[in-house]
């Protein structure tokens, strides 16, 4: 609830907020967008994939977390996750064999669409 109500304050002075997270499922899908909607703000739903599963998992095997004692997901926990398909609009974005940049630029060409 704390990340929310610092999103609602940014959004109501105008700043743009991202929420970063692995949101598998519509009912915080849906609670992300009531934060938006409830000041106006536009909101936008993003998905971040990585449809080989080989480079997926090396990904994910070779990658460090930036937070102090923060224990990240292997591999068979990643693939044991719940996953609920959307039901809303969605920017899809497939990085499979693409680096930050050419997905980013994507990303921004979707976005002004």
């Amino acid at each position: 609830m704390q990340l929310k109500a610092k999103s609602t304050y940014n959004l109501e002075l105008g700043n743009s907020c991202i929420s970063d997270s692995c949101n598998p499922n519509d009912l915080t899908r849906y609670e992300w967008q009531e934060v938006a909607e409830s000041v106006g703000a536009r909101f936008v739903n993003i998905e971040v994939s990585c449809s080989d599963s080989r480079e997926h998992e090396q990904r994910a095997s070779n990658r460090e977390s930036e937070v102090a004692n923060l224990k990240l997901p292997d591999w068979q926990q990643i693939q044991n996750r719940h996953y609920e398909a959307w039901k809303t609009d969605v920017i899809k974005i497939d990085t499979s064999g693409k680096g930050i940049e050419t997905s980013f630029a994507e990303l921004i060409e979707n976005l002004s669409a």
